[in-house]
């Protein structure tokens, strides 16, 4: 696939009939777009032909070659679908060959700005012959923590000089690409040559690409869920599937605090433990927890005044609680304060009104 406007056909057995489908469009745009099943931006192939439930995973055929896969669509607009160019599959493929496992694609764990506005450019002292992007915010757990910081100004990625819209040459035919393309290319630990500007003064650093570990996983395919249950208030692990079903337009009915932790939450450096946002995802009714209902799909924060790391770290809290009551501190400052003896009294009550073979998933024995 070489220049826009190039014909191809999509393959695949949409819904609406048993019998293969072939529809046919042209290459429209080729640019870096967020992928939904595996929440990276990566390069991708707009078309204008058909793309319905049921095409993904089909070939994308140009002449006798095949030059994508089909993925996803814009339900929003009219023959507007995306493929997989053979660039990212190639690297998926290399990845399984050097790692003999997929490790995905790494990230350099920054949040950046455009510098557009030549105000902007003069305050963070760049010449005129210099171009870039600012620094908004650098991710902990990644090799870029504490080598760059905020308001530095990075000039360039591997030589190739950034412009203030963060925009890179892209194929030497004057189209343009964003930056996030180069380390896209890139495998995670292989390094990455940064020049940056702090304070004025220009410098080089190598960066090794890091993993991608969000506070909130993206998916969990083939994996139980996590959950404990104590008093009959149901905690569990938060996962973008669980915000999934809340519909297709997840992010805005999904709880606006819960969605926005699934974007944008971060690991709490001062915490070497393993991190996850542990939810209140049900409440089994019972006159134990009489009063509280209503105050599910909140995060916890607290239990008897420590802070939760994890599912399995609240079980430890719970399970040697020596206290007479139990707390918990929820999100929104919601309290619940039960009777300790008289919640494990109760728990196995509880669990057998509703049916509920276990206090907690097997992962989290």
């Amino acid at each position: 696939m070489k220049e826009l406007q190039d014909e191809v056909s999509v393959i695949g057995y949409p819904t609406g009939g048993d019998n293969i489908s072939v529809t046919q469009g042209v290459v429209s745009r080729i640019e870096m777009q967020s992928y939904t099943h595996g929440a990276n931006s990566l390069l991708s192939v707009q078309i204008d032909a058909a793309i319905n439930p049921g095409n993904s995973g089909g070939p994308v055929i140009q002449g006798n070659k095949v030059v994508g896969i089909s993925f996803q669509n814009m339900p929003s607009a009219e023959n507007i679908g995306y493929i997989i160019p053979v660039q990212v599959i190639e690297h998926f493929l290399k990845d399984i060959e050097l790692h003999h496992k997929y490790t995905g694609f790494g990230t350099l764990g920054l949040v950046c700005q455009s510098m557009e506005n030549p105000k902007l450019r003069e305050y963070f002292k760049m010449e005129r012959n210099q171009t870039g992007v600012l620094v908004n915010h650098v991710f902990p757990k990644t090799k870029s923590f504490n080598i760059l910081k905020q308001d530095d100004v990075i000039l360039a990625l591997d030589g190739v000089q950034l412009a203030n819209d963060g925009s890179i040459p892209f194929r030497n035919r004057g189209e343009r690409i964003t930056f996030d393309y180069l380390v896209s290319k890139k495998f995670i630990g292989e390094k990455c040559k940064i020049l940056y500007l702090r304070e004025g003064l220009v410098k080089e650093v190598d960066i090794e690409i890091s993993a991608k570990t969000p506070l909130v996983p993206t998916h969990s395919y083939d994996v139980k869920s996590s959950y404990f249950v104590v008093g009959g208030f149901v905690f569990s692990k938060l996962v973008q599937p669980f915000l999934h079903e809340y519909g297709e337009d997840w992010y805005n009915s999904s709880p606006r605090k819960l969605s926005y932790k699934a974007i944008y939450g971060e690991h709490d450096p001062t915490i070497q433990s393993h991190q996850e946002v542990v939810i209140l995802s049900h409440i089994l009714a019972d006159e134990l927890n009489f009063g509280y209902t209503g105050m599910s799909t909140l995060e916890l924060r607290k239990f008897n005044g420590t802070k939760v790391h994890n599912l399995k770290h609240l079980i430890q809290l719970v399970e040697t609680n020596q206290l007479p009551y139990l707390r918990f501190d929820l999100d929104e400052n919601v309290v619940i304060v039960l009777d300790a003896r008289a919640t494990k009294d109760s728990n196995k009550r509880i669990l057998e009104k509703h049916y509920v073979t276990s206090d907690r998933s097997d992962d989290l024995w």
